[in-house]
């Protein structure tokens, strides 16, 4: 409230405030001698804490001696709920492997909050609440929250996995979505040799840019296979290729190590054939299925541009 105190008129008008988020005025512009109004201030949060959160303005006057008066609002500004790490990562899964990580979904807005259902998309992911003990607090009493086990199954599908898990809780209807990742790799793996352009994320080879009338010669790529269960050898009963005329053929490397085999696949397209180009949003494919009695497909993307 701004009252007027003085024996004259008081004029007021709103200056410019320090954030876009904030926005404020005086309900009445001019008071007369003993009159008051009220000073409105609004402001809206971001999306991400700010817990030093001040922003206000000034109001101009047609005092001589107070020409401006400077008001701001201050505080901490929280999200509702906070989960951390935001993503859950869990990094390279070897084939059979559950893998855990920790995290934590905790608030300082509300005194107490339930967990009321957990749900993974993929059905893949299974997360196990516990209530915060004093200590994992770190002697922030303002904190209320749970401490999260979160398990991957073993037989999430191999390569880049990707799912989402929905934590729904009795304090807000709206739900917190966290994203989930892994790589997985099965018992077929590929390794690159040599100054090969493979990205070991996305399973893509670069053949780069070749003539189509000299063709690309070969490259190679290492594949590394537990042949554990196998009595006998390893050979390729089924192959896809898209451009149909690439080329793969497969040859042992070295010694095994155990059960673990060693390979290189040898990836060419023959000279004559036609022009082509396949990009990122547009990758060829190599299919590759074995007699390995588990069925697992080696699957490779390809990027090339003859001409």
């Amino acid at each position: 409230i701004i009252r007027n105190e003085g024996e004259a008129d008081l004029e007021l008008k709103a200056g410019q405030p320090t954030c876009k988020c904030t926005t404020f005025d005086v309900r009445s512009k001019l008071l007369k001698p003993g009159e008051s109004t009220e000073l409105d201030i609004d402001w809206k949060s971001g999306p991400t804490p700010d817990r030093a959160f001040r922003h206000g303005g000034p109001i101009h006057t047609n005092d001589p001696e107070r020409k401006e008066i400077n008001f701001a609002v201050e505080g901490a500004i929280e999200m509702a709920f906070e989960v951390m790490p935001m993503e859950w990562s869990f990094g390279s899964v070897s084939a059979d492997q559950t893998k855990t990580i920790n995290g934590v979904m905790m608030t300082r807005l509300y005194e107490q909050f339930e967990i009321t259902s957990i749900e993974s998309k993929s059905g893949k992911v299974k997360v196990t609440p516990t209530p915060l003990t004093p200590e994992q607090k770190s002697n922030d009493v303002s904190i209320t929250g749970y401490s999260l086990t979160i398990e991957l199954a073993a037989d999430v599908p191999t390569g880049d996995f990707k799912d989402e898990v929905t934590l729904r809780v009795s304090a807000q209807e709206e739900p917190v979505v966290i994203p989930v990742r892994a790589k997985k790799f099965g018992l077929f793996r590929l390794q690159q040799m040599g100054g090969l352009m493979f990205d070991p994320d996305s399973l893509r080879l670069n053949l780069g840019s070749f003539s189509s009338a000299k063709g690309r010669p070969e490259v190679k790529i290492m594949l590394v296979i537990d042949q554990k269960d196998m009595t006998e050898e390893l050979k390729i009963v089924e192959e896809e290729s898209e451009p149909p005329f690439v080329k793969v053929e497969m040859t042992p490397l070295g010694e095994p190590s155990g059960t673990v085999h060693r390979y290189v696949l040898l990836i060419s397209v023959p000279p004559g054939r036609p022009n082509i180009q396949r990009t990122d949003s547009n990758p060829g494919l190599i299919r590759l299925r074995t007699n390995h009695p588990s069925g697992e497909v080696v699957a490779l993307g390809l990027l090339l541009h003859s001409n």
